[in-house]
């Protein structure tokens, strides 16, 4: 996918606080550094949201 449209598009989501999420859903992102750069998840887990709801 990052090939497709760059990590610059993507954002992390998750359905938490629902009942039915993964309880190591950060933590699984987090574990995605083994196979993306440690500056392709801060993007999608914190930078790309954080432009996208204009927080800046």
């Amino acid at each position: 996918m990052i090939e497709y449209i760059g990590a610059d598009n993507l954002v992390f989501g998750s359905d938490y606080p629902h009942m039915d999420h993964q309880p190591k859903v950060v933590k699984t992102v987090l574990e995605m550094e083994a196979q993306l750069s440690q500056e392709t998840v801060h993007n999608i887990a914190w930078a790309n949201p954080y432009h996208f709801y204009n927080l800046v």
